[in-house]
């Protein structure tokens, strides 16, 4: 089937653009990191980075899935169900719990990795949104799980906070041995000077663009798993409200102002423009296969 073709190669392409990226954000570490604080202390503070991370995210989906319900069997059989079939199409081998959080904004995110995974939606979602829309967007949070986006972000996160501390460290170590190379007569070190500025700056962009090479990715993967690329870009095309802003699956606080480099998320148009042409190329015109009882705002009375 040609969509199999056309969503691995772009998942092939997909890891080994954030291979590329992670190994120019570690060149970054490793070049400010010799003239910091040596190899010893890159380790060290890269070690710290990767534990706080991790301790954080723990405390931080355990705080999300205490304020969530459980979604059970007998009250929303079609929506686990959706959930059991998503992730035996993307071979993740243990299937994610479902949540529901009551929240008014649309949204959705995945919590836990391939070992203990989570989708939570919100309540917001349910009543927003048509079963084939809800399909699609069930099958990017699973596609998040299935391409592994946890495990990668969060040693591009590590990696880009160590870059931050070692930025801080040798502005610090600049103001102070300033005035010991100026009475020495020594030059001036204008290049780590340089990279100790916009290391952050380009560790960040680079992250960015990780983020949203990886969106991108779960899309791909969510039009393979259910064959329906449309019924995703219909529900981006949902989520938008002119009275809220754009709130694009997995982004809460996205600010449709934000630079090209600076968004953490690629734009809702973007995103419904790929999915078409993934449609188009694969069907040609799609009209989708959810057959849900479930429609807009029959949510939570069924589901909680």
């Amino acid at each position: 089937m040609r969509t199999d073709r056309t969503t691995g190669s772009s998942l092939i392409g997909g890891y080994i653009y954030a291979i590329i990226v992670i190994a120019a954000m570690l060149g970054i570490f490793v070049f400010l990191g010799r003239y910091t604080l040596g190899r010893a202390g890159m380790m060290l503070v890269l070690g710290v980075s990767v534990l706080s991370l991790v301790h954080a995210a723990r405390f931080g989906h355990a705080r999300l899935l205490s304020q969530a319900v459980a979604v059970r069997y007998e009250s929303a059989p079609f929506l686990v169900d959706a959930v059991v079939r998503l992730a035996r199409e993307a071979e993740i081998e243990k299937v994610p719990r479902l949540f529901v959080l009551p929240s008014p904004t649309p949204n959705a995110l995945t919590v836990g990795g391939r070992k203990d995974p989570s989708v939570v939606i919100t309540s917001g979602l349910l009543q927003r949104l048509s079963g084939r829309e809800l399909e699609g967007v069930l099958a990017h949070e699973i596609a998040h799980i299935a391409n592994d986006d946890l495990r990668i972000l969060t040693v591009a996160e590590s990696v880009r906070q160590s870059t931050l501390a070692l930025s801080q460290m040798g502005q610090i170590l600049i103001l102070i041995g300033f005035p010991f190379l100026f009475m020495a007569g020594e030059p001036f070190p204008w290049g780590f000077v340089g990279m100790a500025v916009f290391a952050p700056f380009i560790s960040l962009a680079l992250h960015f663009s990780l983020m949203r090479n990886r969106e991108f990715a779960a899309d791909a993967t969510a039009a393979r798993i259910t064959g329906d690329a449309r019924g995703l870009a219909s529900a981006l095309r949902s989520i938008e409200s002119p009275r809220t802003g754009i709130f694009s699956v997995l982004m809460p606080t996205q600010k449709k102002e934000s630079g090209a480099l600076l968004r953490s998320h690629p734009s809702t148009e973007q995103r419904i423009q790929r999915l078409l042409e993934i449609d188009d190329e694969t069907f040609g015109a799609s009209t989708g296969r959810s057959a849900w009882p479930f429609r807009h705002g029959d949510g939570m009375t069924r589901v909680v």
